[in-house]
């Protein structure tokens, strides 16, 4: 994919951008554009990958191409790199030893109140 800068994106046409995501895509792979909010990415399969609609065609047109330079990124990072076993999420509470303390009685609660 040709790099290319912010700076330059800003001055690109609705035009320019689409034509700049049809020249990215993978061969084989497809773009659709429905209406002129619409876009959808189609693989050699037939299977939509990607998809959105908003108001601003450009805008559309630069998340596309914002995915299709992210979608094969491996993180080099391991704090983002995909955990190989899941977490228990489930901790059990511990038991205290101590009975729970007996319920306030509510008579005796506005009483207390009511002193003040």
């Amino acid at each position: 994919m040709k790099p290319f800068t912010l700076a330059e994106a800003q001055t690109w046409s609705d035009a320019e951008a689409l034509s700049y995501l049809k020249l990215n895509i993978p061969e084989g792979w497809s773009v659709e554009v429905s209406g002129s909010v619409s876009v959808e990415i189609i693989d050699s399969e037939g299977v939509a990958q990607w998809g959105q609609t908003g108001v601003d065609p450009k805008m559309v047109y630069l998340d596309a191409i914002g995915w299709l330079r992210i979608r094969s990124h491996i993180t080099q990072t391991p704090r983002w790199k995909p955990r190989a076993t899941e977490v228990e999420l489930h901790r059990p509470l511990r038991e205290s030893k101590y009975p729970d303390p007996p319920d306030l009685d509510p008579t005796e609660i506005a009483d207390l109140y009511r002193k003040k």
